[in-house]
């Protein structure tokens, strides 16, 4: 049984992944912020104030698609007061060695979309612009207190 979002998030860095049993885990909210699910091969986590009862009434046991599927969101959304926003990709790894192959200017302008977006769902965000289009990459501290990392190309600079 998963009982810690920000231990099970590292060790799935490290390739170690909750067991694929079908379960789905319920635990409390990892931040005011940040509430929702995370789905593994096999498992998955709801990670908000409700109950663990709740959950279970909505999902069968055993299916794999339930805790992303539109019908648990929602209701999942409506128990919450929440608002489904999308669903994501969370991705894990370690850091590559070096500096980029691409200079990077850093800046504070919140009006970049994807900058803007960070700074609603993360924390500690820092950005750097790649080009003169509007590419940029931003990390800041997301779900669990993990750094994330975002990144968005713009489309004259795609292909490069």
């Amino acid at each position: 049984m998963i009982n810690d979002l920000a231990k099970t998030l590292t060790a799935a860095a490290r390739g170690d992944f909750p067991p694929a049993d079908g379960t789905v885990s319920v635990l409390p909210p990892a931040s005011e912020r940040d509430w929702g699910v995370i789905s593994f091969s096999g498992c998955a986590v709801v990670f908000a104030d409700v109950a663990a009862a709740w959950v279970h009434a909505r999902i069968a046991p055993g299916d794999l698609s339930g805790p992303l599927s539109p019908s648990f969101l929602g209701a999942l959304a409506a128990r919450t007061g929440r608002e489904i926003e999308n669903i994501d990709l969370l991705m894990v790894a370690g850091a590559l060695p070096g500096p980029p192959s691409i200079a990077l200017r850093e800046t504070r302008d919140p009006a970049h979309p994807r900058i803007a977006r960070a700074l609603r769902h993360r924390d500690g965000v820092r950005a750097w612009t790649a080009d003169e289009e509007g590419s940029a990459v931003v990390v800041g501290r997301g779900v669990a207190g993990r750094w994330e990392v975002a990144f968005e190309v713009a489309e004259a600079a795609r292909g490069r």
